[in-house]
This record gives C-alpha cells, sequence and structure tokens, in this order.
C-alpha cells in the first residue's frame, strides 16, 4: 500500500470513528435519560395550548426490569436457526400488520388538515379546480416558498383522484410507510448481510407504529422519509457493489425527498460526505461527479418548482422567510417547551415589510440577543438545551397520535379514538411507545459502540445512517425544536439496534457458550443467509 492510500484509509478510519463517537455519546445519553424520563405532549393544556411538553418521572427500576426483559427476549431471537425466507416472511407480516393498523387510524380517525398541512392542501385543492389566485389569496406562499414543493406533490394528487381525496390522500401515506418500511428491510440486508439482523429489524418494524400513525398528517414529513430511505439504500448499495451507476436513483430521490421537506437536507449533506471518504479511499474521481450530481438536482428543483407557481401567478414569492429565523426560534422560550414554535417564523418577515434583507438584519438581531443572554446565564442555558434536546428524542410517541388529535374531524369518532387522542387508552399507547423506544435506544447504543471500536465492522454505507443521526442530533438542537421531526429517523435506526442486538448475543455466546474442543457448531453460524 503505498503512502498516499495508507493516509487516505487512515483519514477515512478517522473520520468514521469520530462519526460513530459522536452518535454514541448521544444515543448513549438519550438511553439513560429515557429510563429516568419520559416527555409528554399535553393537549388539553390550556384552551389556546394544545401543544404542551410535560417532563414526567418514570419508574427507573421499573423501566431497567422491561428493558433486561426486551433485550433477553431478543438475544434469545437470536439463537433462532433462521433463514432469510423466513425473515422476509416476518417482514412481509410486520408490514402487513402495520398497513392495517394504518388503515384503520386513518378511516377511525376522520382527522382534517390544521395549521400548515391546512394552508398547503387549501391551495392544492382550489389549483386543482384551475383556481390560480389561490397562490396569491394570502402571504403564506410569500413567507415560505419552500412549501411549493409538497404543494405540487398535494397538487398532483388532487387532478389524479379528486378535490375530495382527503381521505385517500392519508391511504396513501399508509402505503408510503410501508414502501419506507421494505426501504429498510432491504437496508438491513445490504448492510449487514445477516438473516438474524434482518428478523429482529423485521419485527421492530412491526413493534414500532409510530409513523403509520402519523399517516393522517398531510405533509412532506411521510414522503420525504419513504424518498430518503431508498436514497441511503442506492447509495450504501453502490458503494458496496462499486457499481456506481446506483447512484443516479439515489440522487433522484433525495432530491424529491429535500423537495417534500428541507429537513432532507440532512440525508444529503451525509450522503455525500461519505461519498467523498469513498473516493477518497478508492480513488474514484467519478464518485465526485454523482455527489454533485446529488447536490445540483437537489437545489435546482425546488427553485424550478418555485419558478412554475410564480409564473402560473404572475408573481414572485421571493425568498421566503431567512432560515436564520427558526435558528432564532430555537434559541427562544415557547409556551410549548424551550425552543418550540413560537410564532417568530409566522411573523417576522410580515412584521418587516416583507423585505428579506430586514427581516434577516433582525433574525441576527435577535440571535445575537438571545446568545448574549444565555452567555450570561449559562446553568439556564444548559437546562434549556437539555429541555429543548429531550423534548423531541425523549417523547416516544414522536406526536403521531397528537397530529390527529388537535384538529377537527369529518365526522363522529368512537370512545377509542377519543381515547387514544386524550384519555387512557392514549396513556397506555405512550407507555407501551416508551418502553418499545428505550429498548430501540440502547440497543442502538450498543451497536453504535461497535462501530465506534470496531474498526473491521465499518464501511462507508454502514457510517451513512450514524452520520445522519448525529447530523439530525445537531440540526434540531439548534433550529426550531418539535418532537415530530425525529419520527423520520426511527426506521434508519432499527437496522443498527438490531445490529446491537446480534452483536451483543455473539459476545454472550462466546462467553457463556464457547466452543468446546470437540467441535460444536460456533455462535455465528446460527443464522444461514439462504
Amino acid at each position: 500500500m503505498s503512502k498516499k492510500k495508507a493516509l487516505n484509509e487512515r483519514l477515512g478510519n478517522l473520520f468514521e470513528t469520530l462519526i460513530a463517537a459522536f452518535s454514541l455519546l448521544v444515543f448513549a445519553v438519550l438511553s439513560i435519560v429515557s429510563l429516568i424520563q419520559t416527555c409528554h405532549i399535553d393537549i388539553d393544556y390550556s384552551r389556546d395550548n394544545h401543544e404542551h411538553v410535560s417532563f414526567l418521572s418514570d419508574n427507573i427500576l421499573l423501566n431497567i426490569l422491561i428493558l433486561l426483559i426486551l433485550v433477553a427476549l431478543a438475544v434469545l431471537l437470536m439463537r433462532v436457526r433462521v433463514k432469510r425466507r423466513t425473515a422476509r416472511w416476518v417482514g412481509a407480516i410486520a408490514i402487513a400488520v402495520s398497513a392495517a393498523i394504518g388503515v384503520w387510524w386513518v378511516l377511525a380517525s376522520k382527522a382534517l388538515p390544521v395549521a400548515d398541512s391546512n394552508s398547503i392542501i387549501t391551495v392544492a385543492q382550489q389549483l386543482a379546480q384551475g383556481k390560480t389566485g389561490a397562490l396569491t389569496k394570502n402571504t403564506y406562499f410569500y413567507v415560505f416558498p419552500f412549501q411549493t414543493g409538497y404543494l405540487l406533490y398535494a397538487e398532483g394528487f388532487f387532478r389524479l383522484f379528486g378535490t375530495d381525496a382527503i381521505t385517500l390522500f392519508q391511504l396513501s401515506n399508509v402505503l408510503l410507510v410501508c414502501a419506507a418500511y421494505i426501504g429498510v428491510l432491504k437496508l438491513s440486508v445490504i448492510l449487514f448481510e445477516d438473516a438474524r439482523v434482518e428478523l429482529l429489524t423485521a419485527v421492530l418494524l412491526g413493534l414500532c407504529i409510530q409513523p403509520v400513525l402519523l399517516s393522517t398528517f398531510l405533509y412532506g414529513t411521510i414522503p420525504g422519509m419513504t424518498l430518503s430511505i431508498w436514497s441511503i439504500y442506492f447509495t450504501a448499495k453502490a458503494m458496496k457493489q462499486k457499481r456506481l451507476v446506483q447512484l443516479v436513483p439515489a440522487a433522484v430521490l433525495i432530491a424529491l425527498a429535500a423537495l417534500m421537506k428541507k429537513n432532507f437536507l440532512i440525508v444529503l449533506i451525509a450522503e455525500i460526505i461519505m461519498l467523498l471518504i469513498y473516493a477518497l479511499r478508492n480513488k474514484k474521481a467519478v464518485t465526485l461527479a454523482f455527489a454533485a450530481l446529488m447536490a445540483a438536482l437537489t437545489f435546482l428543483l425546488p427553485t424550478l418548482v418555485q419558478k412554475q407557481y410564480e409564473s402560473r401567478a404572475d408573481t414572485s414569492f421571493g425568498k421566503g422567510t431567512p432560515q436564520m429565523a427558526w435558528l432564532v426560534t430555537g434559541f427562544r422560550e415557547s409556551s410549548l417547551c424551550a425552543g418550540w414554535f413560537g410564532s417568530y417564523t409566522t411573523s417576522v418577515l410580515r412584521d418587516n415589510d416583507m423585505d428579506y434583507d430586514k427581516t434577516l438584519a433582525q433574525n441576527k438581531a435577535d440571535l445575537k440577543e438571545q446568545l448574549t443572554m444565555f452567555a450570561s446565564r449559562p446553568a439556564y442555558f444548559a437546562s434549556f438545551m437539555y429541555k429543548k434536546i429531550t423534548s423531541q428524542w425523549n417523547e416516544p410517541a414522536y406526536q403521531c397520535i397528537w397530529s390527529s388529535a388537535v384538529g377537527k374531524r369529518s365526522g363522529e369518532i368512537s370512545d377509542l379514538v377519543t381515547s387514544l387522542g386524550k384519555g387512557e387508552a392514549g396513556e397506555t399507547l405512550n407507555a407501551y411507545f416508551n418502553q418499545i423506544m428505550q429498548f430501540v435506544y440502547v440497543s442502538l447504543t450498543i451497536g453504535l459502540a461497535v462501530l465506534c471500536f470496531q474498526k473491521n465492522e465499518r464501511s462507508e454505507g454502514r457510517m451513512i445512517v450514524p452520520l445522519i443521526l448525529f447530523g439530525a442530533a445537531l440540526y434540531h438542537a439548534l433550529f426550531e425544536a418539535k418532537a415530530q421531526y425525529a419520527i423520520i429517523y426511527v426506521p434508519m435506526m432499527l437496522p443498527y439496534a438490531a445490529f446491537g442486538i446480534k452483536r451483543l448475543h455473539d459476545r454472550l455466546t462466546r462467553k457463556l457458550f464457547s466452543k468446546k474442543s470437540d467441535g460444536t457448531e460456533q455462535p455465528d453460524a446460527i443464522a444461514t443467509q439462504n
């Protein structure tokens, strides 16, 4: 190996170690916090506040006991002889169950769009009816022009299926979640090549039903999640198989994901960084061209979509609210929780006469004021950041029920649906989510620890998701907070949680049931790959 190649390899290993270490630190802390405390969204906190976050103390001993039981059951599952065909069948069953739950919830909850969702859906319906004046009826798209991406998707749906197809649109979200789950299962295969990992990933997908319960929420969240997961799959597959042409669908998918919701730029950045490391190690300059294609498509599509809407409305939406406004919000107190929505992003551009430059200047002044205050009160700043971070990642339902419970309904709902939103059934469901996510976080932490300390377990493809998770934790720690923002990362975590349990099983097996000199079967040979 040449000195230059050896240096490139060391640099790649160092960066991957740092990625694993930072993401490990984040989820180790979250794992500990989840055993001690749980965040809860108070829908009926007050007449004007339906999104207040409470911090509830947990029964630590009970949490640890249930966690140990779940880990023991998962480790025992690793002892089962399983073929890949069996894992696929379990995956199919998990997806079918999730789909059934999603369809039931959409039909039973009868939820209607609210807030931003309602603003976009209403305009999309009117555009589908040929009423282009809807684009300029109010200032919504002047304030948030990036929403034209999801507007295009919604308008297309209503043109195909009719403007009254709200329920059908929500059911299409159920299909998208199922497609995301298929992508997660395929990702687990390409990354870990172990039927046990695929099997436990399938089981966890069936247990973590939060994403499918979010199907009533008509926004860019679910379409973007599905598109980004499949982009990760093609990116990881391209690097593993050294067939870089597969980066073309990866580029298209991540560009569409970011068009649906800007938060998916986190995925784009992670993919590009790992592609750069791949190019550095393998001296594949063409990889840089594909990375550039990803970036170009992602930043070009929103511009084209906005331009076509501006052309139809004979207006210019401009740049909208500066991104810094969400950063300012992220460092402000709110009646909901530290760093959560507080109307700043919706009003600051209007307050500055729709002038982008004036708004940006105010954003900078407001941010400086907040940071100066925090600098003089470090204890308060630490408390603020703790509440902000944990309110997003330690709210185990991720507002999946909340999004249906706070808005209007299209008809009468059952007592069960009412209780899931605001009653005992909801408390029971939250308790279930709490235990499941504690298990996922702890198992994920084990998997990240393996990636951190064992160089041979790392690869460019495997490190995409850990980098996404660290990037997401950092981004959402800085910008406007909301528990719902974290839900898109839950499916991505599951293969790594399953990998963590698999490695825990193998380590325990080697220690407790070490191979005897008579030639008994090695622990790692238990799960076949056929």
